[in-house]
């Protein structure tokens, strides 16, 4: 018991304190997700912002939030730490 709230305290404190690089953002990695989840060869910020996060499918929807433990976690929750 112990131990699992170690470990929930700790990811929430990662989630709270992480951001999203701007080297991913500038990353092949990035662009090929943003023109897979839109459709566009180069899409607009409202485009990303549909196609992330208010479509069906959004990215972090079936993910459990590290901060409150509800489904639906932010995007930085769905990157490994590097990012």
């Amino acid at each position: 018991q112990q131990i699992s709230r170690s470990v929930s305290s700790i990811r929430k404190r990662q989630s709270e304190e992480s951001g999203i690089s701007l080297a991913y953002l500038l990353s092949t990695q990035f662009l090929e997700l943003a023109q897979r989840r839109t459709g566009k060869e180069d899409p607009t910020f409202y485009e990303l912002g549909d196609a992330f996060f208010l479509s069906g499918q959004g990215i972090g929807a079936s993910g459990v939030c590290p901060r409150d433990g509800e489904l639906g976690c932010s995007f930085v929750d769905t990157l490994p730490p590097k990012h």
